[in-house]
């Protein structure tokens, strides 16, 4: 797949066909242009790019619209040891929310340096994610 990842290129469009053929042979890599409907790219673009994007629809999107998993726990502090990607991602939520309403919640360095590595490791696998997934040459 590291091949139909790199920039196209006209004088390989045999190899691009070729590598295509043996992934679908496989049958375990589902290529973005089956996955993606014309409707459900329009759909994520609205619902991304409109007024009503709120934060709770971010792990519905990776997970619904993109097949990212968010099962993953990369927690440390004693706390958040037991979070998932997405139990973590809604706790941080929660707590921008209670910030923004004047409330005070205090969380210490520790736990704070956790959700700050926490927002490195959900970025990357997001991007790793999409990465891996969807950016392919088809042919």
């Amino acid at each position: 797949m590291n091949k139909l990842r790199e920039t196209p290129k006209k004088n390989k469009e045999l190899k691009y066909q070729k590598f295509n053929n043996v992934i679908a042979q496989e049958g375990k890599y589902i290529f973005p242009s089956k996955l993606f409907s014309p409707l459900a790219i329009k759909y994520i673009n609205e619902t991304v790019r409109g007024p009503n994007f709120r934060a709770h629809i971010i792990p519905e999107l990776l997970t619904t619209g993109f097949g990212m998993d968010l099962s993953m726990k990369v927690n440390t502090h004693t706390d958040l040891k037991e979070m998932s990607l997405e139990k973590t991602f809604f706790y941080m939520k929660d707590l921008r929310n209670d910030i923004s309403h004047g409330k005070n919640p205090r969380i210490g360095f520790e736990k704070a340096m956790d959700l700050v590595r926490f927002l490195r490791v959900f970025s990357v696998e997001v991007e790793n994610h999409l990465l891996k997934h969807f950016f392919l040459i088809e042919r």
